[in-house]
């Protein structure tokens, strides 16, 4: 139970890093985004979660439609008119459009940012280093490696780096891999 055992350990806030339901809806029908909503905020799994702990979630493929969708999709003005009636948040600097959703804010010390960037990958000239897990389950070494290169195709200046016995949560499964390829990055 997603809720309950998060809210055990009493969290600052809740941060979903990705998809914020995994509807794959193709339309530009903005009650069907409602209704996605819906299905989260009343799972009795998660909507106590929600109701007592502040949270955040990462703008994903899902949330701007079907799967492996983006900015571009064109669900792109329903999927942003659910999200300002639904989740609680400053106001949006870009106008309801082509622009990605994003929030940055800080916790004491840190400084968080939080957007989905890859229907820009080909305008960013910055260097990007994709840290990507497998292990012997799934993905295999021989599955992530293509996955992750097709994901990142778009950008001009990628360097991949693949940390195994690894699961969706790299820096958790393996922190000195993480440590070690985030400090060869930062340099």
């Amino acid at each position: 139970m997603l809720g309950g055992n998060v809210r055990a350990n009493k969290p600052l806030f809740y941060m979903n890093i990705g998809d914020f339901h995994y509807q794959n809806l193709t339309n530009s029908d903005v009650r069907k985004f409602r209704e996605a909503y819906d299905l989260v905020l009343t799972s009795p799994q998660q909507s106590d979660l929600y109701r007592s702990t502040a949270f955040f979630y990462m703008w994903d493929d899902h949330d701007f439609g079907g799967n492996n969708s983006n900015r571009k999709s064109t669900s792109q003005v329903a999927v942003k008119h659910a999200y300002d009636e639904y989740v609680p948040h400053y106001k949006l600097t870009e106008p309801i459009g082509e622009a990605p959703i994003y929030q940055t804010f800080a916790v004491g010390r840190a400084k968080f940012i939080i957007t989905d960037l890859r229907s820009d990958l080909p305008s960013i000239k910055a260097p990007i280093t994709v840290l990507y897990p497998w292990n012997s389950g799934y993905p295999t070494r021989e599955m992530a490696g293509p996955f992750y290169r097709k994901q990142y195709a778009a950008a001009p200046n990628v360097t991949y780096v693949d940390i195994g016995d690894a699961a969706h949560f790299v820096m958790l499964d393996q922190p000195d891999a993480f440590l070690k390829a985030l400090t060869a990055f930062a340099g």
